[in-house]
């Protein structure tokens, strides 16, 4: 969606918001129950946690020069 026009947005952000996420959260919860880990809720896709966070990200998109993420975060340069 072009930037300058954002009235087809929140229609996209509903649709994405019904399909996307809640698949993955489908997935993610399967994985959760098999080893005994809490399930998300309808508001979250994964898991924050206060230790460390994992993310896979390939280096020349992340942006960590305009967006700072927590010390406890560790990106892995995937593509």
């Amino acid at each position: 969606y072009p930037s300058n026009d954002r009235s087809g947005w929140e229609e996209f952000r509903k649709k994405h918001r019904e399909g996307f996420p809640a698949e993955i959260r489908y997935h993610q919860n399967n994985l959760n129950r098999e080893f005994g880990y809490p399930e998300t809720s309808e508001d979250e896709i994964l898991r924050i946690s206060p230790y460390m966070n994992i993310y896979g990200y390939p280096e020349e998109l992340d942006y960590r020069d305009i967006a700072q993420l927590p010390d406890n975060y560790i990106r892995m340069d995937t593509f």
